[in-house]
């Protein structure tokens, strides 16, 4: 049983789903001075509780969708179309719910996957979380991920061995 501070946070989670409709993503082209098409009419959702594959190839413009649906688009981008998540069309108040793991690591390959996660939950979780309620978390996460056995392996890189690709990568999930 999950702590009364860690069971009321996860109870006051709310699904998030995104829908965007005739989506456009402009940005200026530097050499020419003209703007630069990065996506144009794009009609899809995002459900939650259900996988969406985004495919392509190199350059097609998933990484740039994906970064407009969830707010992360930069400055520059200028967007237009309809694009709401769970009905409202202002999706940068919703940033601090939204999860981002990106494609390369973010971990530190000196700690172990268990330090990995004590130091960002250390940074990142509410104030009014106590140390226990932390690695109560943070216990809950790892075994959800089933990483909780390796959770005293340092994460390493190409010259210092360390946990698995895959491993890596859950790791990555699970300090977001």
């Amino acid at each position: 049983a999950l702590s009364s501070a860690v069971a009321r946070r996860r109870d006051r989670r709310v699904p998030l789903n995104f829908a965007f409709r005739d989506l456009r993503v402009t940005t200026l082209d530097r050499e020419t001075g003209h703007d630069k098409v990065l996506l144009d009419g794009v009609v899809g959702d995002f459900r939650a509780g259900k996988v969406t594959a985004i495919m392509g190839p190199s350059g097609s413009g998933k990484t740039v969708l994906f970064d407009t649906v969830i707010g992360r688009a930069p400055s520059e981008f200028v967007v237009s179309g309809d694009l709401k998540a769970n009905g409202s069309g202002d999706i940068r108040m919703l940033r601090s719910s939204i999860g981002f793991v990106p494609q390369d690591d973010i971990l530190f390959k000196e700690l172990t996957v268990l330090e990995n996660a004590e130091c960002m939950s250390a940074l990142r979780l509410p104030p009014d979380f106590t140390t226990d309620d932390r690695r109560e978390l943070i216990a809950s996460v790892l075994g959800a991920l089933k990483i909780d056995h390796v959770q005293h392996v340092k994460i390493g890189d190409d010259e210092q061995r360390g946990v698995s690709g895959g491993q890596r990568k859950r790791t990555n999930i699970a300090v977001e």
